[in-house]
């Protein structure tokens, strides 16, 4: 999906894993590497962990410290497809914080093994949703880090917002012809004002040219370029689990 950042960059070789049980696709990190950092990626509504394999590989072939964990939301019997949560109606609280839970759970175990300073959350559309709700809304330790991909910030996160998650560096990246999220990419600017008033430090908005409600290779390479940036690397890390970036 991705082009290489260039020519000679050396690309290592992402053990992977899936597990049909749990729904869940686990990529990186490279053999043989010590793994300390985790990136969360939530594909969207109508999506599976599938859909995003390609990119992972392409991020984890870049870094090997890295686990790309890529979890499938349960199909909506409201939606009639995998949604994380059901747009409107009675059911989007329910399923909204049912999702959160089990988000949740999966961010504890890697918690465990790389400490929360050093995970990322990662979205796209509905799951960049959720991405903002899981990083902007959590107590105590912050996470590493927030992706928001052609997503919105929904209105529940200004009365949730944890003051720990000031600190949180934010990238998001939306497209000029994205007609399918509420305002587009003024939205997107929106969402960042909303951020920087919140008292967030660290938010870097993109926004590309052309691109509709989907992702490009350029997209990709500079969210390799804000995970090499954002999180630590395996030659000068040893993050101990509940440590703090």
């Amino acid at each position: 999906m991705a082009a290489a950042t260039s020519a000679s960059e050396p690309l290592c070789e992402p053990a992977h894993q899936v597990d049909k049980a749990q729904k869940l696709i686990h990529v990186g990190p490279a053999k043989g590497r010590q793994h300390t950092a985790t990136v969360l990626m939530l594909h969207g509504f109508g999506d599976s962990a599938a859909g995003w394999f390609e990119p992972a590989m392409f991020w984890a072939q870049r870094l090997p410290h890295v686990r790309f964990v890529l979890p499938t939301a349960p199909v909506s019997n409201t939606m009639g497809t995998t949604s994380w949560f059901d747009f409107g109606g009675g059911d989007m609280a329910s399923t909204f914080d049912a999702s959160v839970r089990a988000l949740g759970a999966l961010i504890q175990q890697e918690e465990a093994v790389v400490g929360a300073g050093c995970i990322v959350v990662a979205g796209f559309s509905q799951g960049g949703a959720l991405a903002y709700h899981l990083g902007l809304t959590r107590a105590g330790q912050r996470l590493g880090g927030v992706v928001a991909m052609s997503t919105f910030l929904l209105p529940e996160v200004d009365s949730k917002f944890s003051a720990d998650a000031r600190e949180t560096p934010i990238l998001i990246c939306h497209g000029t012809a994205d007609d399918r999220i509420p305002g587009g990419a003024d939205g997107a600017r929106r969402a960042r004002e909303r951020l920087v008033k919140f008292g967030v430090s660290n938010v870097e908005l993109k926004i590309y040219e052309g691109m509709g409600h989907s992702a490009t290779d350029g997209e990709l390479l500079d969210i390799l370029q804000w995970l090499r940036h954002t999180l630590p690397s395996d030659a000068s890390s040893s993050a101990a689990p509940g440590s703090r970036l």
